[in-house]
């Protein structure tokens, strides 16, 4: 319990202000902040400060968020599992092209720390993911 009690205390202010950044981004600007309620409900607040739970988020931003805090929590425990590379399978593929872009500059912050490796059968999730980072590899498995 202290162990959690410090964690908390110490990471999670770092990995909900890293995942305000990456909703942001991921969002163009219209989600801008992303918080633990005193009473531990997730909450998004967008760029006219409306507040809402994620419940009321459309799939596509919904996942967006929790991707932003996947990817945060990520960030923040760099030390961690590093050797382990992240999987993701299709992640992309309920995002419009514009957040869809977002996203993929948000996997490839993490790709500079961590091994990203993604699966998808959609021709424009690799377009975007060659497009934000000149670093991207892409393997065609053959059927």
């Amino acid at each position: 319990e202290m162990a959690i009690s410090s964690w908390e205390s110490k990471s999670q202010p770092e990995v909900y202000a890293q995942a305000s950044e990456l909703m942001s981004l991921m969002t163009e600007g219209r989600w801008v902040r992303v918080y633990m309620t005193a009473d531990g409900h997730l909450r998004v607040v967008d760029s006219v400060h409306t507040e809402r739970d994620p419940v009321h988020l459309s799939l596509g931003t919904c996942q967006q968020l929790y991707l932003s805090l996947r990817i945060a929590l990520l960030l923040a425990a760099d030390n961690v599992g590093r050797a382990i590379p992240i999987l993701a399978d299709d992640i992309l593929v309920n995002f419009d092209s514009r957040r869809r872009r977002g996203a993929a500059r948000a996997l490839a912050e993490l790709a500079k720390t961590r091994q990203v490796i993604m699966f998808t059968c959609h021709e424009e999730v690799v377009s975007v993911l060659r497009e934000v980072s000149d670093a991207t590899n892409v393997i065609e498995l053959a059927m």
